[in-house]
């Protein structure tokens, strides 16, 4: 166990069982996303943007896509590096780091653009087929035009929305009717989604 604390110990702060803790470390049992965040905040001690990192980590380990650059060596494929995560919801601010890499074939992408993707957080684009977990291309190098779907910060941290512009602002509309659109007058874009790939 990390800081030197026994599974007993971690177990008693996540409010967990002893044995549940050590069935997870030997590798029988996995956690739920909830129970690892637990475990790894309350239980170990790790902050927020540690927890979502190793969370990251994690779940393209699970969907079995490479976590080092040295392991993409498909000709004719593109290595495009994972940047942790994107909520769909309301903004918040991002943990931004390499958590791995995905290779895509390069007749299929753009040439001479800078891609990375992100994982998706969050139901508000629901009704664009985007669930939690699935896998985002993003472009910073393209456009974003009027209705476009990208990731954009405002003054309240990362989104995923589609784009309209309107006289003086920009309304970020959500696909989930749970969810209303936020306006804004000031954020910056980041990157146009280009491309889906689906957890299942």
């Amino acid at each position: 166990m990390k800081a030197g604390l026994t599974q007993e110990e971690v177990a008693k702060r996540a409010h967990t069982q002893h044995a549940y803790i050590s069935q997870i470390e030997s590798g029988v049992r996995s956690p739920s996303e909830r129970m690892a965040e637990d475990i790894l905040m309350k239980g170990i001690g790790l902050t927020y943007m540690q927890t979502q990192r190793i969370i990251n980590q994690w779940k393209l380990q699970r969907m079995g896509l490479p976590q080092e650059l040295e392991s993409i060596a498909e000709t004719g494929f593109i290595p495009i590096p994972v940047l942790g995560s994107v909520p769909c919801g309301e903004p918040k601010e991002v943990y931004e780091d390499t958590h791995g890499y995905i290779s895509l074939p390069k007749s299929s992408m753009p040439e001479d653009h800078h891609l990375f993707a992100v994982l998706t957080e969050g139901l508000s684009m629901v009704g664009e087929d985007i669930m939690p977990g699935d896998i985002i291309i993003c472009d910073p190098d393209a456009e974003v035009k009027d209705g476009d779907m990208a990731i954009v910060r405002t003054k309240d941290g990362a989104t995923l929305k589609r784009l309209y512009f309107q006289d003086g602002y920009v309304s970020l509309k959500p696909a989930n009717k749970g969810f209303k659109p936020i306006e804004t007058s000031t954020l910056k874009i980041v990157a146009k989604v280009i491309y889906i790939i689906k957890k299942f």
